[in-house]
């Protein structure tokens, strides 16, 4: 195959060319500051809202704004719950809802990206809670001042698309069925 010769040389520039925007597009590392940060929710019992947060999580984030690429991940552990009442965070905790036991992590995984506007994106991503994911977009926010980051957003969900609501608790008259998801996190470039 003597032929073939002449354009190796060819290819090889073709994929060493192809590559580089691979490589300029790498997103930086952010890591998150847990003691600034929140993630939490937000769901209405008795017609009031009431807040919770997680005392427990990580947060892998590779987001370039310019481009709006990159790689989030955050896992919760679902037993660290805390809204305030001891009471209600163990009914959160039951098998009824989180189910902790059972399913001791929630996940939010978003490898798509899309600028929105000035500082406003949306992740497209998936989220699984009780073992069922499914496909959501998260609006956020982002500020950067030199290497620190201030993003905040959330998205509404139904609680019982996920499963959150078994028995007595799959009546949406006393907890509603829509929560808000809610974040706020402070990172600092890697």
């Amino acid at each position: 195959m003597p032929f073939l010769t002449p354009l190796f040389p060819v290819v090889a520039v073709l994929v060493f060319l192809l590559a580089l925007p691979a490589a300029a597009q790498e997103a930086p590392i952010w890591v998150a500051n847990h003691d600034e940060s929140r993630v939490g929710f937000i769901a209405i019992q008795s017609g009031s809202d009431v807040e919770g947060y997680f005392d427990e999580w990580s947060a892998d984030i590779a987001f370039d704004p310019e481009t709006a690429t990159g790689r989030v991940e955050i896992v919760v552990q679902t037993a660290s719950v805390d809204s305030g009442a001891r009471d209600r965070d163990d009914s959160v905790k039951g098998d009824g809802l989180l189910h902790v036991e059972a399913f001791p992590e929630a996940r939010f995984l978003a490898e798509r990206f899309e600028a929105t506007g000035e500082g406003s994106f949306e992740a497209h991503g998936d989220l699984t809670l009780r073992d069922t994911t499914r496909p959501v977009v998260l609006p956020f926010t982002l500020a950067v001042t030199g290497e620190t980051a201030e993003a905040a957003g959330g998205l509404a969900l139904d609680r019982l698309d996920y499963g959150v609501g078994q028995g007595l608790w799959a009546d949406t008259s006393m907890i509603a069925a829509e929560v808000r998801i809610v974040f706020e996190i402070l990172a600092t470039r890697r």
